[in-house]
Formats: structure tokens, sequence, C-alpha cells
């Protein structure tokens, strides 16, 4: 998980979650999966339309391992903008 399990453990135990993190998947009651998405303008867009737009998505999944039944489920998507160019700044 590319470090996520080390937040995702201190988060459990600073909110009360009653579930440990563990290693192997196989022991796991629940398996959490995630998909994350970023996309950022390229030079011409940047320069013929003066500003910067960026889209960013996750998306994340908790699934009970025995039953396969989604216990929990949350999407985000975030738009950045940062204006660019003459008139700003």
């Amino acid at each position: 998980m590319n470090g996520f399990e080390n937040y995702l453990a201190a988060a459990f135990e600073r909110k009360k979650v009653p579930l440990t993190v563990v290693a192997d998947q196989a022991r796991a009651a629940y398996v959490i999966m995630g998909t994350s998405e970023g996309k950022k303008p390229g030079a011409m867009k940047m320069l013929v339309f003066g500003q910067i737009h960026a889209d960013n998505a996750a998306s994340i999944q908790m699934v009970d391992q025995r039953t396969s039944a989604v216990v929990f489920a949350y999407a985000v998507n975030k738009k950045e903008h940062l204006a660019w160019g003459p008139n700003y700044g």
C-alpha cells in the first residue's frame, strides 16, 4: 500500500476503530481497495487558455472478505484552479 497502511493504522488508533491492520491479506477480515487519478494540462493548454486546471479523483472501498459485501465506500473529485497570465498577479 506504499506506506498508506501506516497512516491507516494510526488513524484507526486515534479514532478508536476496533480494527487492526495486518500484513497478510489472507488473514484479514476486511480488505481495502482504492484508486486515484490525476490529470494536468499540457503546455499548449496553459499558454492558450492562460490558466492551469488539474483534475484529481480518488475512491476507496472496504470489503468484507468473507461475504464480499462493501461495508464502506468513499469517492472524491477535486478540481484545482491556478490562474496564470498577464491579468493575474
